[in-house]
């Protein structure tokens, strides 16, 4: 056994778990969510963290319960059963990880187009073939190395910061009192005269994709030095500074936007470069379009990994027929066959996400031509608040476990009680959000769920297979 970690260390491995690129590509969406109010969507940055924080302190007891390696699907395989853990494995390979996959290496290319200045590069097309060469890059990389695809993810956590703490700051001595708490028009919408909750809630799940990732923040127990001790701490003093950053950096680089009178919401994905370079020059803007990208590209490195094991974990638990091909290494060590799998619903998203893309760049043309463009492609929802939405189901449903059985086995009232019930209240805010901005919300659930049940008569006929084989 390995030598164990302390809790200094497994704090600093969480934060670099959790703090990702969202915060980055997301701002405009919060924005236009709030129709420009900054006060707002910082109130939404702290009331979100806080919720998490006490999800965090009950997910704390799953993790020292569990007694596999941890993860959701471990949670939810000791608390639901094995075909829940199924069910939770299955999304995460055909729903979860390949959709996040493709809106990440959507977002780097859109950032490598900004920082070399490509004019054409955030047009569908170019975007989507510098996408499809990132994906088959990082891909080719995992193969080849599981060590290097470990240091790339390293490295990119320490760059990442640099921007969030750069823009964060500076925006906190450029504010301004009069920006920070008005309306704006958006579309068609007017302004609003005052806040109210539809508007609160409105931008959380933007949010809430920028925590993503946090629940395998508990795989880390089994190898700390007293996990039950500590592992509660991590999770909540991990919340309050990723909290603290995210909303510093947002309200900074909104700060900045009316400083320069650059409209991120009109300005979208390219805000950050926008401001950075008025900011720092042209040189200072690059350096941190760089920092941006390696953030990007260090989330979707991370997915990547991910991709390689949860259907190798499929196969291994033999739900996957061919499951001997599935689990066996590559000559490099790494799970290159059970990557196929995740590599077939990664081309299907990036088919659904290019054609929705492609679909709305020519509405956009001819609306601007003066022509009633036709509803694009998927109108009504955004691919990318899928996965984090159902995901946040999953995780309501393993505080509903906590709340279960925690109590009986002496956690405490604030661990099994207080806790998840805040928890279940934070991602409810998220659910209630997601329906708010998505208008085929429910459809697209149930085509997960779908998704779902296609997954347990697969399955079924892998687990024929072993009895065959008996």
């Amino acid at each position: 056994m390995g030598k164990k970690i302390t809790f200094v260390e497994a704090l600093l491995t969480a934060v670099g778990l959790v703090i990702g690129s969202g915060i980055y590509f997301r701002a405009d969406n919060i924005l236009t969510s709030t129709q420009g109010n900054i006060a707002m969507a910082t109130l939404g940055w702290i009331v979100l963290g806080i919720c998490l924080i006490f999800a965090g302190i009950a997910f704390s007891v799953l993790a020292n319960r569990t007694k596999g390696e941890g993860g959701m699907i471990a949670y939810i395989e000791e608390t639901w059963g094995k075909t829940w853990g199924f069910i939770v494995g299955w999304f995460c390979t055909f729903v979860y990880v390949p959709t996040l996959t493709v809106v990440l290496a959507w977002v780097a290319a859109g950032y490598l187009a900004d920082l070399f200045g490509w004019a054409d590069g955030r047009l569908a097309v170019q975007q989507y073939v510098v996408t499809a060469v990132l994906i088959i890059i990082v891909s080719l990389w995992n193969y080849l190395s599981t060590k290097f695809a470990a240091l790339f993810s390293s490295a990119a956590t320490v760059i990442k910061l640099i921007p969030i703490v750069v823009i964060g700051l500076v925006g906190l001595f450029n504010f301004q009192s009069d920006a920070f708490n008005t309306f704006q028009a958006v579309g068609n919408t007017p302004a609003p005269s005052g806040w109210s909750l539809s508007l609160f809630t409105a931008p959380l799940l933007s949010m809430a994709f920028a925590f993503d990732g946090w629940m395998s923040v508990g795989t880390l127990s089994r190898d700390m030095e007293n996990p039950q001790r500590d592992i509660g701490k991590v999770f909540a003093i991990m919340f309050v500074i990723i909290t603290i950053a995210y909303a510093l950096y947002f309200t900074g680089i909104s700060m900045l936007g009316a400083k320069e009178n650059i409209d991120i919401i009109a300005a979208s994905d390219s805000h950050v470069g926008l401001i950075a370079t008025k900011l720092f020059g042209s040189i200072g803007g690059k350096l941190i379009l760089f920092c941006v990208v390696m953030s990007v590209m260090g989330t979707l490195n991370g997915n990547i990994m991910s991709i390689y094991r949860y259907p190798h974990a499929l196969a291994e638990n033999k739900d996957v027929p061919n499951y001997n091909f599935f689990r066996k290494e590559s000559k490099y060590g790494t799970t290159f066959n059970a990557y196929l799998i995740g590599l077939i619903a990664i081309v299907l998203w990036f088919i659904m996400y290019f054609a929705q893309a492609l679909s709305k760049q020519n509405a956009a043309v001819g609306l601007a031509e003066g022509v009633e463009p036709t509803k694009y492609f998927m109108a009504g929802i955004a691919f990318d608040d899928i996965p984090i939405v159902s995901m946040g189901l999953v995780v309501i449903l393993s505080l509903i476990a906590v709340m279960k059985w925690g109590s009986k086995e002496g956690y405490g009232t604030l661990k099994t009680i207080i806790a998840p019930i805040i928890g279940i209240i934070g991602y409810l805010f998220i659910v209630v959000s997601f329906f708010q901005t998505n208008k085929l919300a429910l459809p697209y659930l149930l085509v997960v769920a779908v998704i779902c049940v296609i997954g347990l008569g697969i399955r079924s006929i892998a687990k024929s297979q072993v009895k065959q084989e008996k």
